[in-house]
């Protein structure tokens, strides 16, 4: 792949801020909506990618990103740091250290980068309240579409990947296929997304193995991919995303998503963000190849099994959406009946659920059969599976 930066990053850093200025002193006008699809069609590019377009300007989302995280004042003070570097390296030797400072030694320009990609995905409809930029739900084109990272972009013949879809399990993946391209340059973003995960009867264990370093007109850099797990419902939106805690910041990684999680949320994704060290003398590194292994991690039922009611107690006002569920499992799939009673016997809601998969999930969203809120109060769950019944006690909070 050719080279599509310039190494004296400053330019870069000069057309980000000035959007980033011109929206800070006219937030009311919103003009670097226009040029955030150059930037978000483009993800995977390094950040201080120079090609023809309005790229550059759609970056702006990074000192956005900085500022919103750590205030105004951490973009005047890599400017001053700006000043006093020496050399092609401002972008990256600049930001490193402001980071360092202005977070309290918690984050590398690395992880801030990842968290970036983070708060990128969830623009447009993917947008979460209190989360990310302030701002994200009302990016929207002249049009009045939103606008988001799309899974692929249109290059000459072929197609750009920014977002990876699986659905069906296990698999295994390499991101060299024909004329397809699926990885990201250094500093750049990619998703590979998970769906369809409430069909596994276990966990889900997800073996990475990406490009260790890379050679690059004679100096060899070493990688740090930085990934990251995230999950979230689509279709509730005031659900708060699970974001893991850990790091995969080594090129081979196992990532083990826990049976209840996976049950918990429609979309995992694994989020790329690769870095190179040394910090000194960085070029553009495009082809950081990778490879997945999704392996079949789920082991025979042998006996029914009925889990605890989730959440409990369960606030009917803040649930956005969500039923109180409770998760079976069986040897083979048979009819699954829900009762609920109140405390003193009076039947509210009756279900019965076609289980058609070994693992089912059956909800109550806290209304009677006709459609009412029932009251605040205890609550007692009848299940039936077979020749299994299992009766649990559930709190209903108005």
């Amino acid at each position: 792949m050719g080279t599509d930066t310039d190494l004296d990053d400053r330019h870069h850093w000069v057309e980000m801020s000035a959007v980033w200025m011109e929206e800070e002193i006219y937030d009311h006008v919103n003009d670097y909506y226009n040029y955030l699809p150059s930037y978000l069609s483009n993800v995977y590019r390094a950040l201080y990618t120079n090609q023809p377009g309005l790229y550059q300007y759609g970056a702006a989302l990074w000192p956005k990103y900085l500022s919103e995280k750590w205030g105004r004042d951490i973009i005047r003070d890599i400017w001053e740091r700006c000043e006093l570097q020496i050399g092609p390296n401002v972008f990256q030797n600049a930001f490193s250290d402001a980071i360092e400072q202005f977070s309290g030694g918690e984050y590398t320009f690395g992880q801030a980068l990842s968290e970036l990609y983070i708060w990128n995905y969830f623009t447009g409809t993917r947008a979460r309240d209190n989360f990310g930029f302030e701002e994200a739900g009302e990016f929207v084109n002249y049009l009045g579409n939103p606008i988001q990272i799309p899974d692929s972009v249109r290059e000459g013949s072929s197609y750009r990947f920014n977002i990876l879809n699986f659905k069906d399990y296990p698999f295994e993946f390499s991101s060299v296929v024909g004329g397809f391209f699926y990885f990201p340059q250094v500093m750049g973003g990619f998703y590979v997304r998970f769906t369809g995960v409430h069909q596994l009867d276990s966990s889900l264990t997800i073996d990475f193995k990406g490009l260790p370093r890379k050679r690059v007109l004679g100096v060899t850099y070493d990688i740090v991919w930085n990934n990251r797990l995230m999950a979230y419902n689509p279709h509730i939106p005031t659900q708060p995303i699970y974001i893991d805690p850990v790091i995969y910041a080594a090129d081979t990684s196992e990532i083990t998503i826990e049976h209840d999680l996976l049950q918990q949320y429609d979309e995992f994704v694994l989020v790329l963000s690769p870095f190179a060290i040394p910090r000194a003398n960085i070029t553009y590194i495009d082809d950081l190849v990778f490879s997945l292994n999704v392996a079949d991690t789920s082991e025979p039922i042998e006996t029914i099994v009925i889990s605890d009611p989730y959440p409990n107690p369960y606030v009917i006002s803040q649930s956005g959406g969500q039923d109180l569920y409770i998760e079976v499992m069986q040897p083979e799939p048979q009819p699954i009946r829900m009762q609920v009673y109140t405390i003193s016997g009076e039947r509210v809601f009756e279900s019965e659920v076609e289980a058609s998969r070994t693992t089912e999930i059956v909800g109550w969203n806290g209304h009677n059969e006709e459609g009412d809120i029932v009251a605040s109060g205890m609550y007692l769950l009848y299940i039936s599976v077979g020749n299994v019944d299992r009766v649990m006690k559930v709190a209903i909070i108005e």
